[in-house]
């Protein structure tokens, strides 16, 4: 199951909500992905627009950034839906 939460971002000097996504097995499903494709972290980093160390931090703890999660789903040729679908 996953959830949205609401972090607080300093930017500019004043809070801004940030939403994420949080989905371990939407980071399990990339991971998949990834691996049947041989894709590298890297390369499917610069397709999303992220960095490698973005993608290993959502690999470990399943949380990311919901806009670079829409550009994962965009990535990855699916939809939001189908990346958190339960199994």
């Amino acid at each position: 199951m996953h959830k949205t939460t609401t972090l607080e971002a300093n930017v500019l000097g004043r809070p801004v909500p940030v939403s994420t996504i949080s989905s371990p097995l939407a980071a399990r499903r990339m991971q998949a992905f990834l691996e049947t494709n041989q894709i590298g972290q890297t390369d499917f980093a610069g397709r999303v627009g992220t960095t490698d160390r973005t993608l290993r931090s959502f690999r470990k703890s399943g949380k990311v950034r919901r806009d670079i999660f829409a550009a994962i789903v965009k990535a990855m040729g699916t939809t939001k839906e189908t990346l958190l679908k339960p199994e």
